[in-house]
């Protein structure tokens, strides 16, 4: 038993990047995490073979006229959602229904992937931060705990499921000066879920400012410049595409309007 702990004790609580098998033993345990409410879901889902997320039906319905171009012909309703559908989540559920999976069984295999990769960004990020495999195995489970049960949107496998993972990627890219990876994690949250990449884009903007805590002031980091316009540029490129195809049908509400709402009220 004395063995076992201390075996556990360096392992798990000794800040060590050199130590392969503490990594992965800690980024095995952060995945067995991530499975449980991912197999849970898919379980349920497969129980009940005609029910799916609320959020999930707004965006899959229209990509039945794949199938058959007469479904929801001249729909106006079906023409909207199809609009603000974001184009990299429409394309990826394209290309699995090419390949025979159909959007709405598309929609329930996607959980447990999309938990895996959440589970293992959580992980690498937080390692990547301060090496201490208990403290990334923490972050990890946190992480997919908050998306499970009380923000739910891993769960529902919608736009909004891509936004974290993708985030976590970005900002993992970001502290490993990895310009590609920055650049290619901007571009899918374009495509997957637009509003993510604007938090993104106003990241990589301050990230080319440095505080000089001496002479308290602030200087221009030109080591960031580069992977700052790169990654802008990406945003620009992957939301140019949702831009145009709903432009057509104006906003959702008013800026006034939106002042309004309780959620905005101090």
């Amino acid at each position: 038993m004395t063995a076992f702990l201390i075996f556990a004790e360096k392992c798990l609580l000794h800040e060590d990047k050199k130590n392969t098998s503490s990594y992965i033993i800690g980024l095995c345990l952060a995945l067995a995490f991530a499975l449980v409410p991912a197999l849970e879901t898919l379980i349920i889902s497969f129980e009940r073979p005609y029910t799916i997320q609320d959020d999930a039906r707004q965006f899959l319905f229209w990509m039945q006229q794949w199938r058959d171009p007469e479904l929801f012909n001249k729909d106006p309703i079906a023409e909207y959602f199809k609009s603000v559908t974001p184009p990299g989540y429409a394309a990826l559920h394209y290309v699995l229904d090419k390949l025979g999976i159909e959007p709405f069984l598309a929609n329930k295999l996607l959980v447990p992937p999309l938990f895996i990769l959440t589970a293992a960004l959580a992980y690498n990020l937080a390692y990547s931060v301060r090496p201490i495999t208990a403290v990334a195995i923490a972050a990890s489970w946190l992480t997919c705990f908050f998306l499970s049960l009380i923000d739910q949107s891993l769960l529902s496998a919608t736009p909004r499921a891509f936004a974290v993972p993708l985030l976590l990627w970005f900002l993992l890219s970001v502290s490993q000066n990895s310009s590609f990876q920055t650049a290619v994690s901007c571009l899918l949250q374009a495509l997957f879920y637009p509003t993510i990449a604007l938090v993104s884009a106003g990241v990589l903007v301050l990230l080319i400012f440095r505080w000089k805590h001496c002479e308290r002031s602030v200087e221009i980091n030109d080591k960031q410049i580069w992977p700052m316009l790169i990654g802008n540029v990406a945003i620009g490129f992957g939301l140019l595409p949702f831009i145009l195809t709903s432009d057509s049908y104006g906003s959702i509400i008013t800026a006034a309007d939106a002042a309004a709402l309780p959620a905005f009220q101090v």
